[in-house]
């Protein structure tokens, strides 16, 4: 055991005094890597700090014992003790301290301000010291002891005086060690300020505890370490105080050095960047100034290309629609070819399962009616309003309608008339001139003319109503022409098909007989208020209708001139995409004004001017692009699969 005390002495002798007596026993250096220089290793190892923390337990063991004020004995340094706890006692005491110097005024009375705002807020221990355990202790000696200073009037001030720069001191460490990369020699001197303030605390034991225990505190204190006097452990509280002081004044300056160094060099960079940004300013500018030149040089040329281009897209388009009629030419020749095969090869065995009576009965169509159809809408049409009579005087007049009625060629024509004011009525100016055209072509020798009149067949009480009564109407009109060769009927299923009024074998039936029309012959076809039947449940077959039609117009192979002529008071919405857009014509909407009444009269005497003399109105070709047809794969084309495919193979009767 003696043994043991003789070490303990040596050691700890050796910690206080080596450094003293020769500088080579000062502790290793380390170097630091962030900041390029060599500091001092930490002064403190665990074990060190534990010898002086267990030294002080047994201080405070002793202290309660023989506590002089039974009130404090209840005080455990084992218990966790917070630094609040800390700086709530030395408010306590200051508070009490400050009351009684204002009561003593003129008698040498200091006011002290140990818990200023500048306390550390939190634990500053936690960050330096290695352990909480060394914390805890401290707090709770520094708790001690202002409690102390609450409750001993006559100890109040130098307790004060010796610990009022420590809460400010850590507050300052607190920060210091947050803004400078946690500096180990600040550290390692607030480690040394823990020690040094525990054996502070141990010198104040003196004023706590009676004469039995301050002699056995006296004893505990013998040695190097802990023989100095309170004074001298006091001033060594405040000799640490002024090192941390000058070592925060010392991190501080060069932080201000090398901010300015590093704000130069900022300078001096900012300096250069700007120099470069100022040339690429300047070169922008010019290459700016050289692109707008060649953007206005490339507009300028681009606008003349717009002007080209839109010329050629017009020229695609009817380039578009001829390439198709010739497609479809080419397919109708070939099935017109595999039929004329056929009827030629059952020609001298059969004869017409149908006679042109049976076939005008099937079609069910009153003999007189067209011609009804034409006195009813003229009735209805003169009893119009002449100043709603301005756009038929506009056809009339437009050169596109002249040639069409006077052109020695097949062709189509589309009227559309634009107009709001007759939209949903069933007879229009536009009407009335058809009616008007075709009572004209009737007394025509070498014309002949179908009519049908879709506002008077829209009832479904109507036989006639919809784009079935249409084409059945038209086969009767050119049935009542001439006496025709109904052999091409040889099959059963082409007469069933044409009894069950099928639409597909109605439009080849109209195209069959228009082949034995005499080549000194031009037939037109004149249909009015076409948009009337572009309801939902007749779009379809007006538009498949509408195709054939127009198809017939350009077979080459027919001996007559074949003139269709489809009229709409309104916009025609879905079979203006089976007509060529050159073939279309737009009227101006209502022109109002002065008319004198239309009449047949008017219509001859526009029409024997000449064409040359004519005044023409402007053109309005309706230039949309098709966007619907019939092709191969519709239901209405698989009897033209059959005649190719040579399939119409049913029973012919012998004659």
């Amino acid at each position: 055991m003696p043994e043991e005390n003789g070490f303990q002495r040596a050691r700890h002798w050796a910690i206080e005094n080596t450094g003293v007596r020769h500088r080579s026993f000062i502790e290793p250096v380390r170097f630091e890597h962030q900041h390029a220089e060599l500091r001092i290793k930490s002064r403190y190892i665990h074990g060190d700090l534990q010898l002086h923390t267990q030294h002080f337990r047994k201080v405070m063991e002793i202290y309660r014992c023989t506590a002089k004020d039974k009130a404090l004995v209840q005080f455990d340094l084992d218990d966790k003790h917070s630094w609040d706890e800390v700086l709530q006692e030395a408010r306590f005491a200051e508070q009490k301290y400050n009351r009684n110097a204002k009561g003593l005024r003129g008698m040498g009375h200091r006011v002290f301000r140990i818990v200023g705002d500048n306390a550390a807020a939190a634990n500053p221990w936690l960050s330096i010291l290695p352990d909480s355990e060394y914390t805890s202790v401290l707090c709770g000696g520094l708790k001690l002891i202002f409690e102390a200073a609450g409750r001993m009037s006559d100890k109040r001030q130098q307790i004060l005086e010796a610990l009022e720069d420590v809460p400010k001191t850590l507050a300052m460490v607190e920060r210091t060690l947050e803004n400078f990369n946690a500096d180990q020699t600040l550290s390692d001197l607030t480690v040394e300020l823990y020690v040094r303030i525990l054996k502070a605390i141990e010198g104040m034991m003196q004023w706590l505890v009676d004469k039995a225990g301050w002699k056995q505190i006296k004893a505990l204190l013998l040695g190097p370490l802990y023989e100095n006097s309170l004074d001298e452990k006091i001033a060594d509280v405040k000799n640490q105080i002024g090192e941390i002081d000058s070592r925060v004044a010392f991190l501080r300056d060069r932080k201000i050095i090398r901010t300015d160094e590093t704000t130069t060099q900022t300078k001096d960079a900012v300096e250069v960047i700007q120099s470069g940004v100022n040339r690429l300013e300047e070169r922008y500018d010019q290459q700016s100034a050289a692109v707008d030149c060649k953007f206005n040089e490339l507009k300028s040329s681009v606008d003349g290309w717009n002007g080209l281009v839109d010329l050629l897209h017009q020229q695609y388009v009817v380039a578009e629609w001829n390439q198709k009629k010739w497609q479809e030419a080419e397919r109708r020749n070939r099935i017109l070819t595999l039929r004329l095969a056929h009827v030629n090869a059952v020609t001298n065995v059969s004869k017409p399962l149908i006679t042109q009576g049976n076939l005008i009965d099937i079609l069910a169509v009153d003999p007189g009616g067209a011609m009804d159809d034409i006195q009813i809408t003229m009735r209805q049409g003169i009893s119009l309003d002449p100043s709603c009579q301005g756009q038929a005087y506009s056809l009339m007049r437009n050169s596109k309608f002249e040639i069409w009625l006077k052109s020695s060629k097949a062709q189509a024509l589309l009227v559309d008339g634009n107009s709001a004011s007759v939209a949903l009525s069933r007879t229009s100016p536009i009407s009335l001139l058809c009616a008007i055209l075709a009572r004209s072509l009737v007394d025509v020798q070498s014309a002949i003319c179908l009519q049908f009149f879709c506002g008077l067949h829209t009832s479904s009480n109507d036989s006639l109503s919809g784009p079935q009564g249409l084409i059945r109407s038209l086969i009767s009109q050119l049935l009542s022409y001439y006496n025709f060769d109904l052999g091409f009927i040889n099959c059963r299923s082409f007469r069933d098909r044409i009894q069950s009024h099928e639409m597909h074998h109605l439009c080849e039936l109209f195209r069959t007989l228009l082949h034995q029309i005499p080549i000194d012959k031009a037939v037109f076809c004149i249909i009015d208020s076409i948009s009337l039947y572009e309801r939902a449940e007749w779009r379809r077959d007006i538009c498949f209708v509408v195709h054939k039609l127009r198809e017939n117009t350009e077979i080459v192979e027919l001996n007559a001139v074949f003139k269709l002529f489809i009229a709409s008071s309104s916009r025609s919405r879905h079979v203006n995409s089976h007509i060529a857009p050159q073939d279309q014509l737009i009227l101006p909407r209502d022109l109002g004004g002065d008319m004198q009444a239309l009449t047949p009269r008017c219509l001859s005497m526009q029409l024997r001017r000449p064409l040359a003399n004519r005044r023409s109105a402007p053109s309005l070709t309706n230039q949309r692009s098709l966007t619907m047809g019939f092709d191969d794969s519709d239901e209405y084309n698989t009897e033209d699969d059959d005649f190719e495919a040579g399939n119409l193979s049913d029973t012919v009767q012998p004659g």
